[in-house]
């Protein structure tokens, strides 16, 4: 192995290893981005519920009714 090649394996190293370090807080911060979208659907879904009555049931629901 000539001495360029291993300088690039080393210099590869830091960077997966760098580039490794930050993946839990990138996939926390989409996390936390996530919550503000989940809870305006919950609130999408509560304010079409109100407004259409009767209207929100599942396939479910009228399947077990029958």
């Amino acid at each position: 192995m000539t001495m360029t090649s291993i300088l690039a394996v080393i210099g590869g190293t830091v960077l997966i290893i760098g580039a490794a370090a930050r993946i839990p807080n990138a996939v926390a911060e989409l996390i936390r981005a996530c919550v503000p979208v989940i809870t305006a659907f919950g609130e999408l879904r509560a304010t079409l519920e109100r407004a259409a009555p009767g209207t929100g049931q599942s396939g479910r629901e009228e399947h077990d009714r029958t």
